[in-house]
């Protein structure tokens, strides 16, 4: 899209995308409903998503180790790879600071304990993948439902995945009801003031 008036333009993503993605984010329609209320698993609610490979993952699900010539099906690489995604996502990678951590925490409505727990238990795994899985299933768990893709989104942004996200609401571009205040660094650089 561009906006005549002040002559930029962006990319308008349904309900439930995230940018440059080709899955997605959470299990919503195009208002961000759930698209089932009822799920007896988080691995069901997660299906299709970002967090499928954390699901099939925790059920021991391996995928291919390599594809085969025309084959279209997602390989193990890639589960590690979006299984850490998840985990900055979540504010649960060994690396993430502890303010991050924190601001996560609020967003995904979550107990900052939980996520420093998790994230400990995921560095003494040694990284085995189906512990892995387990882990960041059981912090989706905790979530709420009703505003998962929101507050998903917002959590994203926080973690420096992509932008801070736009809702359309009532026709108009608003900040996410869970945006968090950040703080701009000076534009000099130390000593140039």
């Amino acid at each position: 899209m561009r906006c005549k008036t002040h002559k930029i333009g962006f990319t308008l993503y349904p309900y439930g995308y995230y940018p440059y993605s080709r899955h997605t984010l959470a299990p919503v329609d195009m208002e961000g409903n759930l698209l089932t209320k009822s799920y007896d698993k988080t691995t069901a609610l997660f299906v299709g998503t970002l967090f499928e490979a954390a699901t099939d993952a925790a059920e021991g699900i391996t995928w291919d180790k390599e594809s085969t010539e025309g084959s279209f099906k997602l390989r193990f690489i890639s589960q590690i790879r979006h299984m850490q995604r998840t985990t900055i996502l979540l504010g649960i990678a060994p690396e993430t600071r502890t303010s991050l951590r924190e601001e996560i925490a609020q967003i995904l409505t979550v107990s900052g304990q939980a996520i420093i727990d998790t994230s400990i238990q995921i560095v003494q795994s040694s990284y085995d993948y189906q512990c892995y899985g387990n882990k960041i299933c059981n912090l989706l768990q905790q979530i709420p439902s009703r505003t998962l893709f929101e507050r998903l989104a917002e959590a994203g942004a926080s973690a420096g995945l992509w932008k801070e996200p736009l809702f359309v609401t009532n026709k108009m571009l608003q900040l996410s009801s869970f945006h968090r205040v950040r703080m701009r660094g000076s534009p000099y650089k130390k000593g140039d003031h």
